[in-house]
């Protein structure tokens, strides 16, 4: 048995639904009409669908994206489940859904897909729960500690330090780079008018009131912008990390 956060599995295939269908349901409908008609207007030979969310929005995405990729919702055979970006996800399921989850994301797709859960400085919501399921060798599955992730962390680093990509499935030998379309002049440069304030970005290094403050959108968004192409720094994620 596999078990996952009730919450978030609640907000998509809720006990006592109000309507004729779960919000699953209607997700999947939505993406189905507009594949449909990409395919149809543009005789595109391939559709693909990428998932994302923040925060509460992460949490069901991860839980909306691990489910799609079973291809079981009716969708054209042309519709490919492709990478997700989750943006301060919280953990979301137990260590044995994280496993066979992670797993099935190295087989049978070319390139493997990948939930990329994107965590600025030390956000509360992403990093301070419980983890300790995210280390495969934890000998307490059943704990209320062993609550796990799922997917590639990717921690942003600012003034030039490569960003941390972690996980706790991926071979030896892994090596994660972060690419972009931006022009190279605009590349790790944060747009006029997207910048935040200097006191915000010090707030963050403040110990846990700076972890919550870390959650705000407008931060992860500044960050993101400041981010440059290149190679990321690969760590085996355990419970420790």
């Amino acid at each position: 048995m596999v078990l996952a956060h009730h919450g978030f599995k609640n907000r998509l295939f809720p006990d006592e639904p109000t309507l004729n269908r779960t919000p699953y349901e209607t997700i999947m409908a939505g993406i189905k009409v507009i594949t449909d008609d990409l395919l149809l207007r543009n005789g595109a030979e391939i559709a693909n669908v990428y998932f994302t969310g923040h925060s509460l929005g992460s949490g069901i995405a991860s839980l909306a994206y691990a489910r799609a990729m079973m291809y079981i919702d009716g969708l054209d055979s042309r519709v490919r489940i492709c990478d997700a970006y989750l943006f301060s996800s919280p953990i979301a399921c137990d260590m044995p859904s994280a496993k066979l989850f992670n797993n099935s994301l190295l087989k049978g797709a070319c390139p493997p897909r990948t939930p990329w859960r994107i965590v600025n400085h030390h956000d509360a919501v992403a990093t301070l729960f419980p983890a300790f399921g995210d280390d495969p060798n934890y000998a307490y599955p059943d704990s209320l500690f062993a609550f796990a992730h799922m997917g590639t962390e990717v921690k942003m680093r600012r003034n030039g330090k490569p960003s941390i990509a972690a996980n706790n499935y991926a071979p030896a030998g892994t090596v994660a780079t972060a690419v972009t379309g931006i022009p190279p002049n605009r590349a790790g440069k944060v747009p006029e008018g997207m910048q935040v304030p200097k006191w915000m970005i010090f707030v963050q290094y403040i110990p846990l009131a700076g972890w919550m403050f870390s959650h705000f959108p407008g931060l992860y968004m500044e960050s993101i912008q400041a981010m440059s192409p290149g190679t990321m720094t690969w760590k085996w994620k355990g419970a420790n990390d």
